[in-house]
C-alpha cells in the first residue's frame, strides 16, 4: 500500500495528513516513505529502473520549482535542501535525464541559481554511446566537447550565431544542418552535432 500511498501524493499534490483513510494510517505511511528515503530505496528503484533504458537518445530538460515562502527556513538549511537564489526567488532546479520512451533514466535537484551546463554534470555518466538532445539552454562549446569525449552525439537547439558556424560529419565532406520542427523545438533552430 504504501507505493500507492505515495504515486497518490505525487500525483495530487496533497499534504500527507490529508491521504485519504482506505490507505492506511497517513502518520505510518509518511513513517514508512521517510524511512526508504534514508535508506536510499527509491535511489535503487529509479537505477533499476534506470537500466532498462532504451533508444540511442537522451533527453534532458531543467526546470524550476519556485519555493513557498513557509519554506524558506527547512531544516538542516537552504543548502541542504538544493534551495537557491535567482531573480525571482527562492527557487530549486530539477533536472530530468529520460529516454527515448520519456521514462528517467537520471534525475537532480541543485540550487535553483545553477546554470543548465552546472545541472547535466550529474547525468552526464549515463550518455554514453548516445545521442543527447536537448534546448538552448544546453547549447554550449564546453558541453558539446565532453560529449563529444564521450563517443557520444548532441542535438540542441542553438543560438542563431551557432547555426552558421557548426559543421556536421556527413557521407561526403561537412555540411551545415539546420533542423527546424514546430512540436519539438518550439520553431527554433536545432543543430546536429
Amino acid at each position: 500500500m504504501l507505493l500507492e500511498a505515495t504515486i497518490y501524493i505525487l500525483r495530487t499534490g496533497v499534504p500527507w495528513l490529508d491521504l485519504p483513510e482506505w490507505f492506511g494510517k497517513w502518520s505510518s505511511d509518511y513513517t514508512r516513505w521517510r524511512r526508504r528515503i534514508s535508506y536510499g530505496f527509491w535511489e535503487r528503484i529509479l537505477s533499476a529502473l534506470a537500466q532498462g533504458a532504451r533508444g540511442c537518445t537522451r533527453f534532458v530538460e531543467s526546470t524550476f520549482i519556485k519555493l513557498h515562502q513557509d519554506g524558506t527556513n527547512p531544516a538542516g538549511g537552504q543548502q541542504a535542501q538544493c534551495i537557491g537564489l535567482t531573480k525571482g526567488g527562492l527557487n530549486t532546479k530539477l533536472t530530468a535525464l529520460v529516454d527515448s520512451y520519456g521514462r528517467a533514466v537520471s534525475l537532480s535537484l541543485l540550487p535553483g541559481q545553477c546554470s543548465e551546463i552546472e545541472a547535466l554534470e550529474p547525468h552526464l555518466c549515463r550518455l554514453r554511446g548516445r545521442t543527447l538532445v536537448g534546448d538552448k539552454g544546453f547549447d554550449a562549446d564546453s558541453l558539446r566537447e565532453r560529449v563529444r569525449g564521450l563517443g557520444d552525439g548532441t542535438c540542441t537547439a542553438s543560438l542563431v550565431a551557432r547555426i552558421v558556424a557548426d559543421a556536421v560529419p556527413f557521407a561526403a565532406g561537412f555540411i551545415t544542418v539546420a533542423i527546424t520542427s514546430k512540436t519539438s523545438f518550439a520553431q527554433s533552430n536545432a543543430i546536429v552535432v
